[in-house]
């Protein structure tokens, strides 16, 4: 959850961080597999984490996500932990969760983007209009695009070489 420095914490790596803790509680050989925990179209969040156990443990997918289902500690992170028959898990997050997380990225100036721990150099090559045609929106558009990029590289710490290359005549 959102720590006491009102730091954003990212649901997908909370839950699969949870969900590889509570994978050894259901067998020790499970310890270190992979959680699995994916976006969803039916719910937040999706783990799949019983698919590939099922098979290395030899027991059906269903069965051991009911298990995993229990043996979760996300009650300060999910309202509602369904079970799927095919095996899968299916998670949705507690709206106090939610509210937490967006009220730290108000609080915070990069709104939770962090600086890259080893920064690179980004080059960014922007609309580059040829000199002996017309101009046209297009060239306004990538412009745009670039200088997004040009600021979100920066944001995080990367050195940007801005480029305008005027196309040959």
């Amino acid at each position: 959850m959102v720590g006491e420095d009102r730091t954003v914490a990212d649901p997908q790596v909370t839950l699969a961080a949870r969900v590889a803790a509570a994978l050894p509680r259901l067998d020790p050989a499970a310890a270190g597999a992979d959680p699995q925990v994916r976006r969803s179209q039916h719910s937040d969040y999706q783990v799949n984490a019983a698919f590939g156990l099922a098979k290395q443990l030899g027991r059906r997918p269903a069965e051991l996500a009911a298990e995993l289902a229990e043996a979760l500690e996300i009650d300060d992170v999910c309202a509602e932990v369904e079970v799927a028959p095919q095996g899968f898990l299916n998670l949705r997050l507690a709206p106090r969760f939610v509210s937490d997380s967006l009220l730290a990225l108000l609080g915070d100036d990069t709104l939770g983007v962090r600086r890259d721990e080893r920064p690179g150099t980004v080059v960014i090559d922007y609309s580059a209009p040829n000199v002996a045609k017309e101009m046209h929106v297009g060239h306004l558009r990538s412009t745009v695009i670039g200088d997004a990029l040009a600021r979100m590289a920066e944001g995080t710490g990367r050195t940007v070489v801005r480029q305008n290359h005027l196309g040959d005549w």
